[in-house]
């Protein structure tokens, strides 16, 4: 797509250059004799490209992330069917002599969730871990690749365990060393074999998402002699006997033949009580779709910096354009036609266009280098089960595409400030008699505003009916828009425009209400438009407004350097509103991130509060030999325990398709101090509505980021009503429900909840009741209590507000790169005021010259570009500043699902560190021109123009 994207833009310009010399000229003599113009153009694309680039490769780097671990988790394995271990010998029968055009090799093995644990000095624990059996003969003819496996050696001789090099690390062992692994209600110790690598069977992890495998090998039949030496009667969850498939072809390219495959195996399993499971298409899948999510958010972010960049690049055109009216005037006397003369500007651009396109291709490399380090540190920061590792990787079509999408805006951005340029009156421009200001609009925008008004109301109403939110935020923008020049004939148009920013800015903020209210979901790319938006109509509002500010501070003041600090500004204003425009933005996207991950942070109590109900540890433990409830509710400290169910189910909704995700099985132990719920289908109260699931197995309560995938709010998978389907991976049993209530979001991983009944029903003697919410006095000594006497049964437990506090430390952390990545922009800012500051010394050359002949001192036309810069820019942070105050203010107010429980602040240390950074590097980027203003000679000045 990148190729043909940068094709289509570039042909045109590619006729011009081959098939006009005369254009060819022009273009190329006013790039080559204006080379500090070209470079401040082709440093304006070039910031927005990186960005672009820099954010197409994140995508990657999370695609290919996950990607590995189809290398490192499955290896040849392509599919997988299990059965509880006692139907292993049937599903064998089952399978003796299959054979398939899209299946080169079937591989059986034991595996049992476990605890292990070095007892030795030093030693640590893993309560999450497989004890797998496994011919490793077989495991390494598997597929036909033996390096792929991961597997070497012979099989472990009984009382000898192979493990892998996370479990290794995890407990700090080596070969010799003992460990004691927990399973099957017994215990025994084994003497490590061997410590081999993540990777293929080796790293075949069956239990949840996370990218670690502790897994260890041992030699078949050690299951079966742990579960005669058990010291229970009562079991938790069986072993499962499982049959790995391996499809034709490489460890990606098998997973093309996943359908034909699945097909075959599923004819041999029919009418068995077992089920097909996808593993490395799903695997495959999930990370096409995590990489896509996160690729768009950091791009949608992005765009707020590249907006930045397209308005400097209007702005440096239209000081080029000015500088060269004159010239341009005489070639349009001498016949020069507008569309060739539009032609020549726009070629001239294309060609810093591709040079800047390229070099910021290069560096968005770089970009997204850094990006995904930082990014890295922090999605490895949280739980271990969702925690997720980056290797940064970039495929060469994307930095193309970064390319192509760059060159392609700068192109766009160029043409239409050169159609916007070419339009002058030739006499005026000879003479550089300045061009006077229309009190009203032409005909043709009022004539326009008919269809935009049409279009907009056309939109409002398809909005509200969809809902989409997007079409409800614009559609009345649209309205405002089309009726202003219609408006302006009748009515002063300074009324007009005032009414019109004011009107649009009301909206972008209050819209949200509205969105709710309809019930639409609020996607991260909505509040790129509503920034900028809300942007464009302070900066009009502002500027339309800038002559009154003048003369306000001419009137404090009552100093030359500020009146002549004000002046420039003054009489250039749309040079001055493209610069607020430029800090607008992105000041505007920095504070608005700073406030919601203030406000998030100041939720944790409230949300841990929530999420627990009346308890505040929650605790895992291993399935096959869960804690025992009873012996938890003695332990010192525990006031109560709410055992709960705990399964990776598969779920379906209206707007999802097959979906991996937690599903908690509750008691009258949870029902009676709930969680709390945001929405809920006309219940009473939250113990009427958790009662109500309790009761109903056909009931089910999720929360508003069920089944999201990363990238940020988008569009809801279940609403309440919604009739949801879930389903045992293994077996294939389904059980629909309908979702009768929303929850707190869910940063405990509880997935959906339903009724333990409706998921023992659905998952058989898997639905064991593992996990356990705990009430405790001392929930910190409680927790420590916990994890030293429970350790055969591999608890884990944390607290409720320290999983909450982490999760939330995550998401600063998210939030913290994300300004990273847009103060980038202010790049684009600092060099707009250098831009500006610059093509003003030399078109003030002349008056600075009259001033100094007067006996202006060099000090003070320092100081007067010095104020000018930072009055331009504090006027540009200060717009920022209160939009992004005043937008998530009514945020938080709002009954908006994302802004649920926010309560309004101002984070004052944030606030000044980007007021500082914008503001200083902003005068700085001043004092070189304004020093060079300074030395200009009055009698050079007066006798020579340029």
């Amino acid at each position: 797509m990148g190729p043909v994207l940068l094709i289509a833009f570039s042909l045109p310009f590619v006729v011009i250059i081959v098939g006009s010399p005369m254009l060819r000229r022009l273009a190329v003599r006013n790039a080559w004799r204006r080379p500090v113009e070209a470079a401040l153009v082709i440093g304006g694309s070039l910031l927005g490209t990186a960005i672009i680039t820099g954010s197409l490769i994140v995508g990657d780097t999370i695609d290919r992330s996950i990607r590995a671990g189809a290398y490192d988790q499955l290896g040849p394995v392509d599919e997988i069917v299990a059965v509880p271990a006692e139907e292993g010998p049937e599903l064998l029968e089952r399978f003796d002599g299959f054979s398939s055009p899209s299946v080169d090799g079937v591989l059986a093995l034991t595996i049992t969730e476990a605890a292990v644990v070095n007892l030795g000095q030093g030693g640590g624990t893993q309560p999450r871990a497989q004890l797998i059996e496994v011919d490793f003969d077989a495991a390494r003819r598997f597929g036909g690749d033996a390096r792929a496996t991961g597997i070497r050696g012979p099989t472990p001789d009984p009382g000898r365990a192979a493990v892998t090099v996370d479990v290794a690390d995890r407990l700090g062992v080596e070969r010799g060393s003992r460990i004691t692994v927990f399973a099957a209600g017994a215990n025994q110790t084994f003497v490590v074999d061997r410590v081999l690598d993540r990777h293929g069977v080796a790293g075949l992890w069956t239990v949840d998402p996370r990218q670690q495998s502790y897994n260890v090998f041992v030699t078949p039949g050690t299951t079966a002699t742990l579960a005669a030496d058990a010291s229970t009667a009562t079991l938790g969850a069986p072993p499962q006997a499982v049959l790995a498939f391996s499809n034709t072809g490489g460890v990606e390219e098998g997973a093309t033949r996943t359908r034909a495959a699945t097909e075959a195996i599923a004819q041999e399993l029919s009418g068995a009580d077992a089920r097909v499971q996808r593993v490395k298409h799903d695997l495959l899948e999930r990370a096409d779709e995590s990489a896509q999510g996160l690729s768009d958010f950091y791009f949608t972010i992005g765009m707020f910096a590249v907006a930045a960049g397209i308005v400097l690049l209007v702005n440096v055109f239209v000081m080029l354009a000015d500088e060269r009216r004159s010239e341009l005037g005489l070639m349009r006397a001498m016949g020069l036609r507008r569309s060739t003369l539009v032609g020549a500007m726009a070629t001239e651009g294309w060609l810093y266009s591709i040079a800047a396109g390229a070099l910021g291709a290069i560096l968005g490399i770089g970009v997204g280098w850094v990006i995904a380090r930082r990014a890295s540190d922090i999605l490895g920061s949280g739980q271990e089960v969702n925690a997720l590792r980056l290797t940064f990787a970039f495929d060469t079509s994307t930095v193309i595409s970064g390319f192509a999408v760059g060159t392609a805006i700068s192109v766009v951005t160029i043409v239409a400030s050169s159609v916007r340029n070419a339009r002058f009156n030739v006499i005026r421009a000879i003479r550089d008699i300045p061009t006077p200001q229309r009190t009203r609009p032409r005909r043709r925008w009022t004539l326009l505003g008919i269809p935009t008004t049409l279009v907009g109301v056309a939109a409002t109403v398809a909005g509200v009916s969809g809902p989409d939110p997007y079409l409800v935020m614009a559609g009345p923008m649209l309205v405002a828009a089309g009726l202003t020049p219609i408006a302006s004939r009748l009515v002063a148009p300074r009324a007009v425009t005032t009414g019109v920013c004011l009107a649009v800015l009301v909206w972008a903020v209050g819209c949200f209400g509205v969105l709710a209210a309809l019930d639409a979901t609020i996607e991260i790319p909505l509040f790129l438009l509503q920034g900028l938006t809300m942007a464009g109509a302070a900066v009009v509002l502002v500027t339309t407004y800038l002559g009154r500010m003048g003369r306000v501070l001419d009137r404090g003041g009552r100093t030359l350097t500020a009146r002549l600090g004000v002046a420039y500004p003054l009489a250039a204003r749309f040079r001055t509103a493209m610069t607020l425009s430029m800090f607008a933005i992105i000041v505007l996207t920095l504070v608005y991130m700073s406030e919601i991950s203030y406000m998030f942070a100041g939720r944790a109590q409230e949300i841990s509060r929530n999420l627990s109900g009346g308890f505040g540890i929650e605790l895992l433990s291993n399935p096959t030999n869960p804690v025992p409830a009873r012996e938890l509710a003695a332990l010192r400290g525990v006031r109560e325990v709410a055992p709960l169910g705990y399964v990776y189910a598969e779920f379906r909704t209206p707007r999802r398709d097959r979906t991996i995700w937690p599903a908690t099985g509750i008691g009258p132990e949870l029902a009676s101090a709930p969680p709390a719920l945001q929405l809920r289908d006309g219940y009473p109260s939250d113990r009427a509505a958790w009662q109500a699931v309790l009761e109903d197995p056909g009931l089910a309560i999720v929360d508003d980021f069920f089944l999201q995938t990363p990238g940020g709010p988008s569009e809801k998978a279940a609403r309440v009503g919604d009739h949801i389907v879930m389903s045992d991976p293994l077996s294939g049993r389904e059980r629909r429900l309908r979702v009768v209530a929303i929850a707190e979001n869910d940063f405990l991983n509880s997935g959906a909840f339903v009724s333990q009944g409706a998921l023992s029903e659905t998952f058989g003697a898997r639905a064991v009741e593992s996990r356990y919410f705990v009430a405790a006095r001392d929930p910190d000594a409680t927790v420590r209590r916990i994890r030293t006497t429970f350790v055969s049964n591999g608890a884990d437990a944390s607290t409720v507000r320290s999983i909450v506090d982490l999760a939330l430390s995550q998401q600063s952390g998210f939030f913290t790169l994300m300004q990273q990545f847009v103060g980038v922009g202010l790049l684009v800012g600092v060099a707009g005021i250098g831009v500006v500051m610059f093509r003003a010394v030399r078109e003030r050359r002349r008056a600075i010259g009259v001033l100094r002949s007067l006996g202006f001192q060099a000090t003070s036309v320092t100081r007067t570009f010095l104020f000018e810069a930072g009055f331009v820019a504090t006027l540009g942070v200060a717009i920022g500043v209160l939009i992004a105050l005043v937008a998530t203010y009514v945020l938080a107010i709002s009954e908006a699902d994302f802004a649920e429980g926010f309560r309004f602040g101002v984070p004052v240390t944030d606030l000044l560190i980007i007021v500082s950074v914008a503001l200083v590097p902003a005068v700085l980027a001043a004092v070189f021109p304004a020093r060079r203003a300074s030395r200009i000679r009055p009698a050079v000045a007066l006798r020579v123009q340029d």
